[in-house]
């Protein structure tokens, strides 16, 4: 009986960011417990978006692969006539998102309108898109990858935070608003992760060093780590959470 709370085999989802670190992982759990995937990401990721497509395939579960530049509104438009196959979209994951280091006193018009309109607009306007889908059919589970710098600050990423920070209130209000359309909204929030945009940072011993006397568990993130949260609110075990930041930092919050 337990079991069947997580089971996701009749459902479909929907990742942005598809081929990142967060995004492959989070498509392989959804898929092993049974979710179809519509996996997403910009046009010159196409050959990344296949081999994961192909991964899943090949364990006989179901995935396609569509490109789309989620900080157009027109690219959107294009995403959802793709999609139109599908009678529904039960699970969406936005995952996708950048990131520039830079100090407040530095950042230009063009950084701030960039990491805004992957982060917070564009996600806004789709997610906007694929709300109308999923009140027509009663249900939804829509998971926003905020950031434990949507709680905290940090230094060199004040536009990151302010996009993180409205994402987080942005989920409280979607998770009010769409409550009785059965739609839960919820955000997970992950301390830094060690993926390809992280590593550069995380190589560095001193920076490392100074994560890691932050966080309690004495270690940064791996993608997989998230996973378990993930399939959580993707599934019937989260029924009754909604408009919550799960925060995913090893404790870093909690000091």
């Amino acid at each position: 009986m337990y079991k069947e709370l997580f089971n996701l085999e009749s459902k479909i989802s929907l990742i942005t960011g598809a081929t990142s670190d967060i995004g492959k992982e989070i498509a392989f759990a959804l898929s092993e417990f049974g979710s179809e995937l519509i996996l997403t990401d910009i046009s010159t990721k196409i050959e990344e978006l296949n081999k994961i497509k192909n991964s899943i395939i090949k364990n006989n579960k179901k995935a396609s692969v569509y490109t789309f530049d989620i900080s157009s509104p027109a690219e959107i438009k294009k995403l959802l006539k793709g999609i139109l196959c599908y009678s529904k979209v039960d699970i969406l994951i936005n995952n996708a998102g950048i990131n520039i280091t830079n100090p407040a006193i530095n950042v230009s018009e063009e950084e701030w309108d960039n990491i805004m309109n992957v982060n917070l607009k564009g996600l806004f306007f789709l997610t906007q898109e694929i709300c109308k889908i999923m009140i027509k059919n009663k249900y939804g589970k829509i998971i926003n990858i905020s950031s434990q710098t949507g709680i905290v600050g940090y230094p060199k990423r004040s536009v990151y935070a302010a996009s993180k920070m409205g994402l987080i209130g942005l989920s409280k209000v979607l998770a009010i608003e769409l409550a009785k359309y059965n739609i839960n909204v919820n955000c997970i929030a992950p301390t830094f992760t060690n993926t390809s945009m992280t590593k550069p940072f995380l190589k560095d011993k001193n920076f490392l060093k100074e994560l890691k006397l932050k966080m309690p568990m004495g270690r940064v993130n791996e993608p997989m780590d998230l996973v378990g949260s993930i399939v959580f609110l993707a599934s019937s075990a989260s029924d009754m959470v909604t408009g919550h930041t799960l925060l995913v930092d090893g404790g870093w919050t909690s000091l």
